[in-house]
């Protein structure tokens, strides 16, 4: 079988052609990151050495399930999540190494206005578990010098291998690595490590992967900033969080870099905050595990979408046939997503991505005195300001067509 792999230069090839445009400064960078929603690259300053700059890499959906020959990216996810391919040993692509880093050639960007300054927001942080396995998970970072950055580690995976090595770990932070890696960094696996292989199964190939610093590390990358996480925390924030409202500032973990390597015409990936890519990136994993969890409950696999106007994270709509009571779905699907706040059930005839569709289910299909479910007290998450720290109520909308009822009666005959 022919490997749909894809590598972030063939994706850029494909999303731009030429991956190198002329040079642009660092204020026109940022006009360009907030203005488009295009995939775009720019070098650095004719007067610098630093490396090209991309934005809006992994932001279409529909372009990288084509990427991937798959025909349902969140299912795709889910599928490798339960059929994981195990990464082998490869050779790295052709870098040049570096004992004295500087992490101002990666391009950190500030956006004028906003708060948000000196930022690196794609790093992938390789971390050893042991046994030769790795975790993987994926942080935005705030340059503090030419060697060091503190690092937004949430209380995950990451975070509990840091504390159990009394807060100093080595590791390596990646940026440019293939689009299946990305993805799969950000799966909520039940223990740490199991990545690569959740993205070899992605990509329909192992992900390769060689030995060097005493760390196992990818051997598609764009940058490796090879280090520790020290024990030192500082300051790190304001940020934007996913629903476009600020972050405030956190005492977070610093790492020191070591050595860099490099690619000599790197590309850096940066990722806007709250925008489709940002999304894309931290939802899709549970879209997946929403989608695995509902499938019992359903004759074909469900196909789950967290919505734009959900900031991307906090309003599901599922879509499939099932019978199935909706407070049974409902414990299913916020126990695998739980800092959804709106569960949206539809029938499999609609598209769940389509909210005029969704919005017509509503209209003709619920009735709010029996379809309506609400969880008052619930704990969900703080990315939503309207909580009381997390405690929030959820509510389903159940809007498939009523049991019992002549289906002929809620099927449209003409398109929306």
């Amino acid at each position: 079988m022919t490997s749909p792999r894809r590598d972030l230069r063939q994706l850029l090839a494909c999303l731009i052609g030429d991956p190198l445009p002329s040079a642009l400064t660092p204020e026109a960078r940022g006009r360009l990151l907030l203005s488009t929603r295009t995939a775009f690259v720019t070098r650095a300053p004719a007067d610098g050495d630093g490396f090209a700059v991309a934005g809006h890499v992994l932001a279409d959906r529909a372009l990288l399930e084509r990427t991937l020959d798959v025909s349902d990216l969140a299912r795709a996810l889910a599928e490798a999540m339960d059929d994981p391919t195990a990464p082998v040993v490869g050779e790295p692509v052709p870098h040049l190494e570096s004992d004295a880093p500087d992490l101002r050639r990666l391009g950190p960007f500030t956006l004028p206005g906003l708060p948000l300054a000196d930022y690196l927001t794609s790093a992938v942080a390789f971390a050893p578990v042991g046994d030769g396995d790795v975790n993987l998970s994926i942080h935005r970072a705030r340059v503090l010098d030419a060697t060091r950055l503190v690092v937004r580690v949430v209380p995950r995976h990451l975070h509990q291998l840091i504390t159990a090595n009394g807060g100093r770990l080595r590791a390596a932070l990646a940026f440019g690595v293939d689009p299946a890696v990305a993805f799969a960094a950000s799966v909520p696996l039940p223990a740490p490590g199991g990545e690569l292989a959740v993205a070899g199964a992605l990509q329909r190939a192992p992900v390769e992967i060689f030995r060097a610093h005493d760390l196992w590390l990818p051997a598609s990358f764009e940058c490796l900033l090879i280090g520790e996480f020290t024990g030192e925390t500082a300051p790190e924030g304001p940020f934007i969080d996913l629903t476009g409202t600020i972050d405030p500032v956190r005492e977070q973990p610093v790492f020191r870099v070591e050595r860099m390597l490099s690619r000599a015409d790197a590309v850096i990936p940066m990722i806007l905050p709250s925008s489709a890519e940002h999304a894309l990136l931290m939802g899709l994993a549970r879209e997946a595990a929403v989608g695995r969890a509902l499938r019992p409950f359903y004759r074909d696999e469900p196909v789950v979408r967290l919505t734009v106007g959900g900031a991307g994270w906090l309003h599901c709509v599922v879509a499939g046939d099932s019978d199935a009571p909706k407070d049974e779905l409902a414990r299913a699907a916020f126990g695998a997503h739980a800092s959804c706040k709106r569960l949206t059930l539809i029938d499999g005839d609609l598209d769940p991505a389509d909210p005029v569709a969704v919005e017509w289910a509503l209209a003709t299909r619920f009735q709010a005195d029996r379809d309506l479910l609400v969880l008052p007290g619930e704990r969900g998450s703080t990315l939503d300001p309207s909580s009381d720290d997390g405690v929030t109520a959820r509510w389903v909308q159940d809007a498939r067509c009523p049991a019992g009822r002549d289906r002929a009666l809620f099927t449209r005959l003409l398109d929306l």
